[in-house]
Parts: structure tokens; sequence; C-alpha cells
């Protein structure tokens, strides 16, 4: 096993060399790994797996809770849970953190910042990176375009804010949602959605994130979405979805050449904090998808409702990411 050897120079011919007679295993906390030299000389010969940071269900067992089958049905074990997700919400999933508190937060964005990207890519006016990634932090879960951040920032050029977020993104601190069209013109153009990588990393870097509740959830749902499409659904497109009236849908996931479902989230713990638009949302997006489902995540309702003649899941958030294949 050999961790970061990227950074030791021509690792590509001897890694290629020694798998010949040997399994061999690298890690690194950048995407550019497998770019260039090695992919040419291990083409065919090797299998990208990208780890994310511990899900919740890999958080309740480094906190040693346990849930049987019928756990659902005790309500001392769904406190438990939900008092857990508020904590994992917070403190977030990576495992230095659990082990030594959230002082880790601080060291590994410094890190990823100093050496995966900074480092990594030589780059020079290294306040303006800084700068650009504290704010794509504080923009998770919301649109984001190259050309209007050259006005709330100090560059002014768009095609280097493009060059430093895809920098962002390949250190793995950020991950870029296109919008859904059937024009691909129009998906490339439109406005992204930034999630960060994790809500405790996020919360650490933009302090404004733990007073909004709802876009810490809709981050989780991502992250999670994201999870489930690299470890077991490699065929998942995911996407969000806005119309020119300004309805939208948080997650799409297309299944090859369906629409799987339609996921909104929203911080709701009673039928009555449902808002409308939400539903409206999906009677718009419904007629032009036609989804196989529609699910709205929620803080703590659960529940049905009726949309163009098709039924709407309201599933908890916490139950949503512990059963992951029932929804």
């Amino acid at each position: 096993m050999f961790d970061e050897i990227q950074k030791v120079p021509n690792w590509e011919r001897f890694v290629s060399r020694l798998r010949t007679t040997n399994k061999v295993v690298i890690t690194g906390s950048n995407s550019d790994l497998l770019r260039g030299d090695l992919a040419t000389f291990l083409t065919g010969r090797h299998i990208d797996v990208t780890l994310l940071p511990f899900s919740f269900k890999e958080y309740l067992t480094t906190k040693n809770i346990t849930l049987d089958q019928n756990w659902v049905y005790s309500t001392s074990n769904v406190a438990v849970v939900k008092k857990a997700l508020s904590e994992f919400i917070e403190k977030g999933g990576f495992p230095e953190v659990e082990k030594f508190g959230s002082i880790m937060l601080t060291e590994i964005y410094r890190d990823i910042i100093e050496n995966d990207i900074i480092g990594h890519h030589k780059i020079r006016k290294t306040q303006n990176l800084r700068e650009l990634t504290k704010y794509l932090i504080s923009s998770s879960a919301k649109e984001i375009t190259f050309n209007k951040l050259t006005t709330a920032l100090q560059i002014k050029d768009p095609h280097t804010i493009a060059k430093y977020t895809a920098h962002i993104s390949d250190a793995y601190l950020i991950f870029l949602l296109e919008r859904f069209s059937y024009k691909l013109k129009e998906q490339f153009r439109a406005p992204k959605k930034v999630y960060c990588v994790d809500t405790g990393l996020a919360n650490n870097v933009a302090f404004r994130l733990s007073k909004d509740p709802g876009r810490l959830m809709e981050n989780v749902v991502f992250i999670e979405l994201l999870r489930r499409k690299l470890y077991f659904n490699p065929d998942w497109e995911l996407y969000y979805w806005k119309d020119h009236m300004g309805r939208e849908i948080d997650f799409v996931v297309k299944n090859k050449e369906s629409i799987k479902e339609l996921i909104q989230v929203t911080y709701a713990s009673d039928k009555n904090e449902v808002d409308q638009r939400e539903l409206e949302s999906f009677k718009a997006a419904a007629l032009e998808m036609k989804p196989d489902n529609m699910l709205v995540v929620t803080w703590d309702y659960e529940g049905t409702t009726l949309v163009n003649g098709k039924t709407v899941l309201f599933i908890p958030l916490w139950k949503w990411l512990l059963n992951p294949f029932e929804y």
C-alpha cells in the first residue's frame, strides 16, 4: 500500500512494474492521482474507488449505537438516533474528528488547501484561492455561476475561477451538481449547485451554515446520494431541476434512460410546515420528466400525499439515511 505516492517523481513507472507480481493499493487525496502517465500504464488494470467521510450509519457505529431490525418501533431508540443525527450534521463524518475532536476540521481543511491545491497546482495568488474556497463552501446547497462569482471576489476572470473551482473539486472539498435538461447545451450553460464534502467541515469554515438547517440537510442528502451512486448504483446520474418560473427540485436521480426519483429536502417536523412550493415544483417537474417516484426528505414528518394522481412520500432524514434500499 502506498499513500500520497504521487509526490514522488516517476512513481507511475515504479508502480506499473510492481503490479505485475503484486497487488497494489494506492491512496491519495486528489483525483489527479489516476491522471497522466499512470492512467496510461494501468489502462484496464485498475479499479478507482472514491472514499467519502463516514455515512450516518458508520457514524453510529463509532458511537457504539447498535440497532436491531425493529428499532424504529422503539421511541427510545428513535430518540437516540435523532440526537446522534444532530451531532453528525454538526461534527461531520471525518474519522479523525471522532477520535481527536473538532480541532481536526481546521487541520484537515488547512492541509487540503495548502498541500492538495496550492502546493499541488503551484498557485501563486494564494489568497484568491482561499477566498474562493471559503465562498464556495459558504454557498453549499446554492446555485453558482463563474461569471457572478467575479462580482463577489477579487478574481475578475471567470476562466480563472473555473480553473480554481476545478482544483477545489479535484481535492474533494466540494462537488458540483448540474441542472437537469434534455438539451445538453442548456445543461452545460446553466448554473451549478455546490455541496461540501462534509457538513462538519462546512460548519467549521462557514459559520453561517450552522444557522440554516435546511441547507445542511440538503448537503447531507446530496453526499448520501453520491455515496449510493459511487458504491452501489454506478449507472445513476444526479442533477437538480429548475424551470423558467423558478420552481425547483433539489435532486433528480436518473437511471439510464428513466428518471428514478425526484427528491425535495425540507426542514419540516409537521405536515403544516411543508412549503406548498415543494409540491408545486413536483407538479411541474413530473409532467416533464415522468419520474418513477417522488420523495420529500423531512426532519421529522412522515406521511404521503397525492400530486398529479401520483403518491409523494414524506420520510424523516434519520430514517432515510438508515434504510437506503427501502425508499
